[in-house]
């Protein structure tokens, strides 16, 4: 009898631990709100989703306009100039899904607006192959 509560005790026990344990990382990488730059956890984060939508929109359930996107392996010299683009910055909100993947939003940006972002400030660093549907041409690809 003796052993067989003691089995009971820790048996609940351990069930417990492993709920405090999944709790505790589920609330490390729960995703929060749109947040500034200042905000994100890991600002080099390898995949990148890239938006234009009004501020404060639920990012994870929207199209986003460049996808497909990753760092590209630059100096850190070349990366801390494009994530400056960021600082400061109150055009721009992000979502870290976890500590590889951000979402950016470019606030009410129009389609134009977010072109000449990524072509001016973004493209240096991060490297996306879609906007929207369509494929984006690489350099070296003719733009036909």
């Amino acid at each position: 009898m003796k052993l067989s509560t003691v089995s009971v005790a820790l048996g609940a026990l351990g069930a417990g631990a492993t709920f405090t344990s999944a709790a505790a990382v589920e609330a490390v990488t729960a995703v929060k709100g749109p947040v500034s730059w200042s905000e994100v956890k890991n600002h080099h984060s390898k995949y990148w989703k890239i938006f234009a939508q009004p501020r404060g929109t639920d990012l994870l359930n929207v199209k986003p306009l460049y996808h497909g996107c990753k760092t590209l392996d630059v100096t850190a010299e070349v990366r801390d100039e494009v994530l400056k683009t960021f600082q400061n910055n109150k055009d721009f909100e992000f979502v870290q899904t976890d500590k590889n993947h951000i979402l950016a939003n470019c606030i009410n940006c129009s389609e134009s607006i977010l072109g000449n972002y990524y072509c001016t400030k973004l493209s240096d660093y991060i490297d996306c192959t879609y906007y929207g549907d369509k494929k984006l041409p690489k350099g070296d690809e003719d733009d036909a």
